[in-house]
């Protein structure tokens, strides 16, 4: 474990961080949880939402000159063997890889699986989305998110 963590120091002190360590940050936070268990999570949902094509805001950081997201989950699909015709598709199997992961290691997709009531969930709602906003990792997120997409966002995690 240590070992692990070490090699995944080094790796964040070279790439940047994006909303899945904003969110994670924020749910552990507020609900207790443990921060793989709340990067566990949000992953699949980031995924998606980072995948989106079409006209995309950037962010500042990183300096990409084109929106690449999709593309390059799609790398990391093909680099990892899964199977799809199209980045999309590759996409969708790399989530699906995810799933299974999680699954075979008995970690719930989501907050009310792993105790957050609606009640406090709700009363957080507002709260969560102007944190995540704001948290250092955000502006380092491939795809620039808007209040409203944070929202959805969290919301799709309950």
């Amino acid at each position: 474990m240590h070992y692990a963590a070490t090699l995944a120091g080094m790796s964040f002190a070279n790439a940047f961080l994006g909303i899945n360590h904003s969110i994670a940050h924020k749910i552990g936070g507020e609900f207790g949880l443990p921060h793989g268990l709340a990067i566990s999570i949000a992953m699949n949902p980031v995924i998606r939402f980072n995948a989106a094509t079409g006209n995309v805001k950037r962010t500042p950081f990183p300096r990409y000159e084109v929106y690449r997201g999709q593309k390059d989950y799609a790398e990391i699909a093909r680099y990892l063997g899964l199977q799809g015709t199209t980045d999309s598709e590759l996409v969708e199997s790399l989530c699906a890889k995810i799933d299974a992961l999680m699954k075979a290691v008995e970690v719930e997709p989501t907050l009310s699986a792993n105790g957050v009531t609606k009640k406090h969930f709700n009363e957080s709602l507002d709260k969560l989305v102007d944190l995540v906003y704001n948290d250092q990792c955000t502006s380092a997120n491939p795809r620039q998110p808007y209040l409203e997409e944070l929202r959805q966002l969290l919301i799709g995690q309950f």
